[in-house]
């Protein structure tokens, strides 16, 4: 979806995403800077057991989205949607991801 400006993808924090490019992706939790630094070992990792399977990444600040679009074509980026039940909504029934994994540092 572009550059991991804030504002420009603004309709991602309603739960208004674009489709992911490969299907059931394993979703990955990084609020900010730190989680997603903490997340690229494990990114790496998974990509080395399972090269096909989808990762997308999604990040609350757009400095953590700059760490995760360092890795490019290893995972796909989105903004967490807004906590109300139905921005979740719309993004798990775009996304439909087979697991989670929420990174806390």
């Amino acid at each position: 979806p572009g550059k991991p400006s804030f504002g420009q993808r603004w309709k991602e924090h309603f739960g208004i995403t674009p489709q992911t490019q490969g299907k059931n992706p394993i979703w990955i939790h990084a609020v900010s800077v730190g989680e997603s630094i903490a997340a690229v070992p494990i990114i790496k990792q998974l990509k080395r057991r399972n090269p096909n399977q989808a990762i997308i990444v999604t990040t609350t600040t757009s400095t953590g989205a700059e760490q995760i679009e360092k890795l490019g074509d290893l995972v796909e980026h989105r903004y967490m949607p807004i906590d109300f039940s139905w921005c979740i909504r719309g993004f798990l029934k775009t996304v439909q991801p087979k697991q989670m994994l929420i990174m806390e540092t």
